[in-house]
């Protein structure tokens, strides 16, 4: 599968947007979760994604599953670029 290549700013955007369309039920409350910008690797990690996160002590401690199962979807279909 082909990944879609897109800006930090551009996939902050898009993780906003998913946490916002399925922060339903208990996860209600994550709903205006902001992560940082993600990072781009020097090289690929072991599953080919070129970018990464780095957690905060802004989110809850609970909300980091919900929040790690948006991100690893997406880790599969975007690759970073500089820009």
């Amino acid at each position: 599968m082909n990944k879609k290549c897109v800006t930090a700013s551009g996939l902050q955007a898009e993780i906003d947007r998913r946490i916002r369309e399925r922060a339903r039920g208990p996860y209600l409350r994550y709903q205006e979760s902001k992560l940082p910008l993600p990072g781009i690797l020097p090289v690929r990690d072991a599953s080919g994604c070129n970018w990464m996160i780095l957690w905060g002590p802004c989110q809850p401690l609970a909300a980091q599953p919900f929040l790690e199962l948006i991100i690893s979807q997406m880790m599969r279909e975007y690759d970073l670029v500089p820009g």
